[in-house]
């Protein structure tokens, strides 16, 4: 399947729980504006909307990040997992070249 079907399919079987756990957790968050100390008040107030705003970054940032990921990255020598798991960034990672065991091939040239 191509990644717009992967991420319509994951967005449709998970948007819903992800906008009740996040309107849930943003609505008890909110609550804390009846509180009498101004410290809570305003810490609520504050977690509340960055709950909202998680939400919406998980709607629209994330799902582009994932393509700029897919598309762009994951298989050029700028974004390449080592054989120790580890992402490799441009030429910085010197497991790429190095003490990648016996007869592994050097992924950047």
């Amino acid at each position: 399947a191509d990644l717009t079907a992967r991420l319509s399919y994951t967005y449709r079987k998970a948007g819903r729980a992800m906008l009740l756990t996040s309107a849930t957790s943003a609505f008890a968050f909110i609550s804390n504006i009846f509180s009498a100390i101004p410290a809570v008040r305003v810490f609520g107030v504050f977690i509340a909307v960055m709950i909202a705003v998680n939400f919406f970054l998980v709607l629209t940032w994330f799902p582009a990040a994932v393509v700029v990921w897919e598309k762009r990255i994951r298989y050029t020598s700028a974004g390449c997992f080592d054989s120790c798991g580890l992402l490799a960034v441009g030429k910085l990672c010197g497991h790429l070249t190095k003490g990648a065991g016996a007869g592994s091939r050097s992924l950047i040239s």
